[in-house]
């Protein structure tokens, strides 16, 4: 076997066990509430309307599942506690992921500048709330009951700051979109705010939304490129990079019929990613290469942020200890980290 054969079918093994590993992360927590989904759900939202919908990844059984017409611009699913979560107008909402047993982060406003959730996303082992914010154009932190407040990223004086946010709960990382001309690009930051690094940068980027594929370790984001900044005609392509910034690809582009895609979600299980395009009303799913693209619905209002609920594969007793393993080694990391 030669050497570059070798190192291919190494990293095709490498993926396939991590996918088991991500494939146990979701199924350990579901089998012990028992309500394990049937089937991949997609899950958008409507921004006019103020709906959080969902469909089967084939976009089959689309249902209206939230009615919030206070709903921030961005939706989230933590895959490990099955719970959806969206901004609104007092904080951050989460329920189950059929949008029942709704409660509330509350996100104290104690200042005058009028900011507001944009997007959130939760760390699945601690239950912690990052969240961006308009008006401060800030990254913060928050408990679940809403207590112990804090900055991760400050007020960013040049324009807007963090967008689009997404965590990694092996590495804990926080990425973000970064969108203060001239340096926007794509960052991470750990939770305390420390070691911000910069993945990307380009001066005539517009980002959208961010999306992790935690099995790959890849980071994909939507760019709707707008040479001389603001003044250029919209140029959309949707990026991905390893988590490092290294490899950075263009993985659709307007060759691809993009008009104004906003919305982004990675399935790493079944090898999906999933886009909203505002203009097209349409939401598209892919290899995670950006091959085989197929309009799985259309004729939408104006949906912007996308999520997904993967499905694990049928659980056995070797993926169930490898997950069990794979748990305690991430606690047992995490502690020596602490």
């Amino acid at each position: 076997m030669s050497g570059p054969e070798s190192a291919y079918r190494l990293r095709s093994r490498r993926r396939r066990f991590h996918r088991w590993i991500v494939a146990a992360l979701l199924l350990l927590p579901s089998l012990a509430r028992a309500t394990l989904p049937s089937e991949t759900k997609v899950y958008w939202l409507e921004a006019r309307e103020g709906y959080i919908e969902r469909a089967n990844a084939d976009g089959s059984n689309a249902e209206r599942i939230v009615y919030d017409p206070g709903v921030g611009r961005g939706i989230s699913i933590d895959a490990v506690n099955q719970v959806l979560s969206w901004p609104s107008t007092f904080g951050v909402l989460h329920s189950d992921l059929d949008g029942r047993g709704v409660t509330l982060t509350p996100i104290p406003q104690n200042d005058s500048t009028g900011w507001f959730v944009v997007h959130s996303v939760t760390d699945p082992s601690e239950g912690t709330v990052y969240f961006s914010t308009t008006g401060l154009d800030q990254l913060r932190r928050v408990e679940p009951d809403g207590s112990g407040l804090q900055e991760v990223l400050p007020y960013f004086l040049t324009g807007p700051g963090p967008w689009s946010v997404d965590f990694d709960p092996v590495d804990r990382w926080i990425y973000y979109a970064f969108n203060a001309h001239p340096i926007q690009g794509i960052r991470r930051i750990r939770p305390d705010g420390s070691q911000e690094q910069f993945l990307t940068r380009d001066p005539d980027a517009a980002l959208q939304e961010i999306a992790l594929d935690v099995v790959d370790r890849r980071v994909y984001w939507i760019d709707n490129y707008r040479p001389a900044f603001l003044f250029g005609e919209v140029d959309p392509r949707i990026m991905r990079s390893r988590l490092d910034g290294s490899d950075v690809e263009t993985i659709a582009d307007v060759d691809d019929g993009l008009i104004f895609p906003i919305g982004l979600a990675v399935d790493p299980i079944d090898g999906h990613v999933f886009w909203s395009d505002r203009s097209r009303g349409t939401i598209t799913r892919a290899n995670l290469d950006g091959s085989n693209q197929v309009d799985i619905l259309t004729g939408l209002d104006f949906p912007v942020s996308v999520a997904v609920m993967p499905l694990p594969e049928p659980g056995t007793p070797a993926l169930l200890a490898t997950g069990a393993l794979w748990v305690l080694w991430l606690a047992r990391r995490r502690k020596h980290r602490g």
